[in-house]
């Protein structure tokens, strides 16, 4: 084909409910994503993401249980801070990452909850885009 050329394209995409994995793994119900903006200046290029992790063995976890997030980044994204702590009101265990990356490179994140390395959740996948609006003025 060449450069230029039109291209038709038709295809149907469907989705299961969030039950489909049929996993004995937690799994992500929410995610939030947003600048910090208590101090601009000093926050350019930095985004908070919210996750909320539920089911299986983390329903069974008592807010002092050893959980630990698993989080690692794609080249020149890097994690500034991150604190993982269950939420009573509803029983998630919420993720809350500070990540950062230069205005035009790909921000990009994964992360699954552990107890003595032993996987409990699945694993939680984000990237935000250079050219993303959230990104825009950084």
């Amino acid at each position: 084909m060449d450069g230029g050329t039109k291209l038709d394209l038709k295809y149907r995409l469907s989705f299961g409910g969030p039950t489909i994995a049929q996993t004995r793994l937690g799994q992500v119900v929410n995610t939030f994503v947003g600048r910090d903006v208590i101090d601009a200046s000093s926050m350019a290029g930095q985004y908070r993401f919210i996750v909320d992790f539920t089911g299986a063995h983390l329903d069974q976890l008592k807010a002092d249980a050893p959980l630990a997030a698993a989080i690692s980044s794609h080249e020149g994204t890097t994690i500034l801070e991150h604190q993982l702590e269950r939420v009573d009101a509803t029983g998630f265990w919420r993720l809350s990452i500070l990540a950062q990356a230069a205005a035009d490179t790909l921000l990009a994140l994964r992360s699954s909850l552990n107890i003595d390395g032993r996987q409990l959740t699945e694993v939680w996948s984000y990237e935000l885009e250079a050219n993303n609006p959230l990104r825009r003025n950084e």
